[in-house]
């Protein structure tokens, strides 16, 4: 076989209360990583920037200032591209920026601890994860974390078949990001997937898809009170340049060749998520039974479709397709998935990989320029090292080389990244 699959159980035989003290465990050490990984920032910045150092202030770049905006005086103009279930929290606070670091920070910590003590997530795996240089968003005032922890409640509830949960979760994302238009086709295909053209599964179809509408319309009169325009989003996003078109090549990004490569490695990632979604519809209407869960299904159709949906509606620029596909639980989902499934390739189908990797870059522009190439495949070997560590192609002294390794370069470029935010230069 070309690659070689080997699915260990999902379910565990530990007793609940100690499944939830190894989550516990995971989120704190994951917590003070994070904190850890701050310090480090405010080390090297203090360094290199000694009269300019931080500032609370230095939190409100980009989106943050919007957010801000109408926390503050509600909906006005282009702002009604942005939901409202973020600002809203904020009202409750205080107004520094420090407290929406705290708040997102304690959404994203119940999000990784809910999934850890479903999904049976290792610390590695989720070091890992949060080590990813886009994960510096969970601690800015954006809509990241609210998000992350709607949709982490969102799988709990698929791994639990506790369909109150997932309708809950389904709501308050639909209120936090106008990402339903990707979530709720995945979670339909999920379903549809796993338990095929059932009465139940119909019902179900139609209940969420009410939930969606009904949290839409709150938006929608949220933004009509202060605006006096009835669905103003779409036009906002229409005005933006946000519509079906054919993408034009080579792809690119804001900010020059560096979130060009970060965003093409977003593309990549998304692209076999859809790839794999394809293969497995595939063979699921060719008669053969489902064989991955509905959690996993819902993630690869997530990240396939924001992925898809960036590529088609924004005519090949793939601005911000890195923090739809890095700062999600889906992707940490995958990665656990593919850590639990005994994935191995041999030699030459790690070469051919590289290799297809790097052909799929030159879309992206990579040809113009030795260094660009060079960039672009130090790129491919950062993809190369994720999926080794995911693997079970090397022995434990390799595999731990591999981890570390790789923890430290995404070390450093979430410093660089933080950087660069608090210096006002666009990350995503």
């Amino acid at each position: 076989m070309f690659i070689q699959f080997k699915l260990t159980s999902l379910n565990s035989n530990l007793p609940a209360v100690e499944r939830t003290q190894n989550a516990l465990r995971t989120t704190l050490l994951t917590l003070f990583f994070i904190l850890a990984m701050i310090l480090a920032f405010g080390i090297i910045r203090k360094a290199f920037y000694p009269l300019e150092f931080f500032a609370p202030s230095m939190l409100i770049q980009w989106d943050a200032e919007h957010y801000m905006f109408i926390r503050d005086n509600g909906y006005e103009g282009f702002r009604v591209a942005f939901f409202p279930l973020f600002p809203w929290l904020m009202k409750l606070l205080p107004k520094e920026p420090t407290w929406a670091f705290l708040m997102n920070l304690s959404l994203l910590m119940s999000g990784l601890f809910l999934l850890a003590g479903s999904l049976k997530i290792s610390l590695r795996i989720v070091l890992a994860f949060v080590s990813i240089p886009l994960s510096v968003f969970f601690l800015l005032p954006y809509s990241e974390s609210t998000f992350f922890f709607a949709a982490a409640l969102l799988i709990v509830g698929l791994v639990r078949e506790n369909s109150p949960m997932v309708a809950f979760a389904l709501f308050i994302a639909t209120l936090a990001r106008p990402s339903y238009a990707i979530l709720l086709p995945a979670l339909l295909l999920a379903d549809f997937y796993c338990f095929g053209f059932k009465r139940v599964t119909l019902l179900r179809s139609v209940t969420r898809i009410f939930i969606v509408l009904l949290a839409t319309m709150i938006v929608a009169v949220v933004q009509w009170e202060s605006t006096g325009q009835w669905f103003e989003f779409f036009s906002v996003q229409s005005d933006w340049g946000n519509q079906l078109q054919i993408p034009g090549f080579p792809f690119s990004s804001w900010s020059g060749v560096f979130m060009t490569i970060v965003d093409a490695v977003a593309f990549i990632i998304g692209m076999i998520s859809g790839l794999w979604l394809v293969y497995l519809i595939w063979k699921r209407l060719n008669g053969t039974r489902p064989s991955e869960p509905s959690w996993v299904i819902a993630s690869l159709a997530f990240l396939g479709g924001i992925t898809l949906s960036v590529l088609l509606f924004r005519g090949g620029v793939m601005f911000s397709l890195s923090r739809f596909v890095f700062a999600t639980p889906f992707l940490i989902v995958i990665m656990n998935h593919i850590h639990k499934k005994q994935f191995s390739l041999r030699p030459m189908q790690w070469i051919t990989l590289f290799l297809i990797v790097n052909l799929t870059f030159l879309m992206f522009g990579s040809y113009v320029h030795i260094l660009t190439i060079l960039k672009f495949a130090s790129a491919a070997i950062w993809i190369m090292a994720i999926l080794l560590f995911l693997s079970n192609s090397t022995g434990v002294v390799i595999s731990n080389f591999i981890f570390l390794s790789l923890l430290l370069f995404n070390i450093v470029l979430w410093i660089v990244f933080a950087n660069r935010y608090v210096m006002g230069m666009w990350i995503g």
